[in-house]
């Protein structure tokens, strides 16, 4: 009897044990002609991977005014790129010490999901891992961020959902989403 399955009729891996179907390769970018990343600059081989840092504090957020690298003029959290060997909470210690001059300790940060950014002019690809930090909760309610890295951040301002600036002022606005989806920051209706 003849099986059916499309799957199973050809179109299947040979000689793996998974049995799941294959998909081909894409084509080369000079082949493509059209698709998610026809026109894209490939800077990246790879997505690379990076934290954002949600720091609460009395009911408000911090946001930082990017400056000097992509997203200029737009508002952000802290954050940054995971190097190769450190574990993400790791990663939020050191760009808050680096961005705010502040030492916690891996413990304190929470994971609240992630998010993806992807520019096809600047050939740019990131998968974000973003955390919370509740800055007044003891040990850390003595914590008084600054701004460390003058020369990548023009500035920085506590916000809540009111003070909040646009969707559309943000470096990566699926992180504000986020951000205003938490029932600690929710705006009213």
């Amino acid at each position: 009897m003849k099986d059916s399955n499309p799957i199973r009729e050809g179109n299947v891996k040979k000689g793996g044990t998974n049995n799941c179907p294959t998909t081909p390769p894409p084509p080369p970018p000079s082949e493509q002609g059209g698709g998610p990343f026809f026109g894209m600059k490939h800077k990246q081989d790879t997505p690379k991977v990076g934290v954002a840092v949600i720091v609460k504090k009395n009911g408000k957020f911090l946001l930082m005014l990017r400056k000097g690298s992509h997203g200029a003029g737009l508002w952000s959290f802290p954050g940054g790129h995971v190097d190769v060997g450190e574990e993400s909470k790791e990663t939020c210690s050191r760009e808050l010490f680096e961005e705010l001059g502040v030492e916690i300790s891996s413990i304190h940060f929470w994971p609240m999901g992630f998010q993806e950014y992807i520019n096809y002019k600047e050939g740019l690809h990131y998968v974000t891992l973003v955390y919370m930090v509740d800055l007044d909760m003891d040990p850390l309610s003595h914590i008084e961020p600054f701004n460390a890295e003058e020369d990548k951040c023009e500035r920085m301002e506590w916000c809540d959902s009111e003070s909040a600036p646009p969707e559309e002022d943000f470096f990566n606005y699926k992180t504000y989403v986020t951000l205003m989806s938490m029932d600690c920051f929710r705006r009213e209706s």
